[in-house]
């Protein structure tokens, strides 16, 4: 049993790792502008859920059977907490998001919230 223990806490806490929404105060609408945005982000969550998965700290949940559900309340940032369901149903204790919000063409900012799963935010 105490090899057990031992081996779920080498295997890292379960997280849902949400990645990161895109927020855009410019409220550039063109095609090609979106269209490199979606790019971007699509890079910085491949890059996040490695660096997640490399650490051996938080052992990434399979969200793919709640992929309708989060894509229906998504954006999470206006949700107001509505992917603690998601996560809590993945087996998530932890549940990570994050946000790229675009102030202009020179101002990003990059937030990463970790937390636990019904629990107090801590930002990253």
């Amino acid at each position: 049993m105490a090899a057990t223990r031992a081996q779920a806490a080498s295997a890292g806490v379960p997280t849902a790792v949400f990645g990161f929404e895109f927020f855009d105060d410019t409220l550039d609408t063109r095609a090609e502008v979106q269209a490199e945005q979606a790019a971007r982000l699509k890079l910085v969550n491949a890059e996040l859920a490695r660096l997640v998965a490399e650490s051996g700290e938080m052992a990434p949940v399979d969200l793919q059977g709640e992929a309708a559900r989060i894509a229906e309340l998504a954006p999470f940032y206006k949700c107001n907490g509505c992917e603690a369901d998601i996560a809590g149903a993945a087996g998530a204790r932890l549940e990570m998001l994050g946000m790229v919000r675009k102030i202009s063409n020179l101002i990003l900012t990059i937030t990463i919230k970790v937390q636990e799963v019904g629990g107090a935010e801590k930002l990253v």
